[in-house]
């Protein structure tokens, strides 16, 4: 990924103490990514329509709307949107199959399975090979 070119990555997540953690150490790590931070599906399609995401990453299970719904309403939003979905569940009936269905791309674990800074690698990855896959397009 080009230094100059800056990422803005939306999290959303009810457990705001993981959010916030994940915040700072990307923020913290990869000056070229700004992070901000929604607490439910609403609030982060408020903040999405206000335009300027590049990209999201998305908790699965969440009270207002799970994660498919979200990616569905982000898709109808602004395609060009990347979503990275997090679950600590997968099975058939699960909502990143059914998102998987509609084109999601990019799962990671959630912060249940693995270490923040593990985790905030593999997004950094995981954005780094969709802007440049876009960029060659």
């Amino acid at each position: 990924m080009k230094e100059e070119k800056k990422i803005n990555l939306l999290i959303v997540d009810d457990d705001v103490i993981n959010v916030r953690g994940l915040q700072l150490r990307i923020s913290k790590q990869y000056k070229n990514i700004t992070v901000e931070t929604a607490y439910d599906g609403f609030s982060a399609l408020r903040r999405i329509r206000q335009g300027g995401i590049n990209a999201v990453l998305t908790d699965v299970m969440m009270p207002d709307m799970d994660g498919c719904e979200l990616y569905n309403k982000i898709k109808e939003t602004d395609n060009d949107i990347q979503v990275i979905m997090m679950t600590a569940f997968y099975d058939p009936s699960h909502a990143v199959i059914r998102a998987k269905v509609k084109g999601l791309k990019d799962v990671v674990p959630s912060l249940e399975l693995i270490e923040k800074q593990d985790l905030a690698d593999i997004i950094f990855q995981k954005i780094e090979q969709h802007f440049l896959n876009s960029e060659e397009e």
